[in-house]
């Protein structure tokens, strides 16, 4: 897997370049357009996404898509946006710090939406993390 330099347009085009290395034995500096990211990603390779990073300390949050919460409070309750029309979009949730006492911390969901099927998740202890997908109706986790 090829390591990408951080693009700074907010809009980048099919044909943009970016540059970086190849993760192969060669290891050799690469050139790498949009399209050809999209494409790797269209044929089953992962493109890591590009998070926000939200550190809490608040007894609630309530991310974007593509925010990436740390919880540094016990008791705490992470409200997910609505999955409806964002499907693929990421967010991850962990929890920080050591809990004083047993952890509780609550992943919930819009209205009658899912993460798996069940209405909310919970993080039960420090370094606890969900990574969680909208497929467009409910919230899908993967990867913890």
């Amino acid at each position: 897997m090829a390591k990408i330099s951080t693009y700074a347009s907010t809009t980048p085009e099919a044909t943009d370049l970016l540059i970086g290395t190849d993760a192969g034995s060669s290891n050799a500096t690469k050139n790498f357009t949009v399209q050809s990211i999209s494409d790797f990603a269209a044929l089953g390779g992962y493109v890591y996404p590009r998070f926000n990073v939200v550190a809490t300390s608040a007894a609630t949050s309530a991310p974007s898509a593509g925010d990436f919460v740390l919880i540094s409070i016990d008791n705490h309750t992470c409200t997910l946006p609505t999955a409806v029309g964002i499907a693929g979009k990421v967010i991850g949730v962990y929890q920080a710090t050591v809990p004083a006492g047993p952890t509780n911390i609550t992943i919930d969901t819009t209205g009658a939406e899912t993460i798996n099927d069940t209405a909310t998740k919970n993080l039960a202890s420090q370094y606890s993390k969900y990574m969680l997908m909208s497929d467009g109706a409910n919230w899908i986790i993967i990867g913890d």
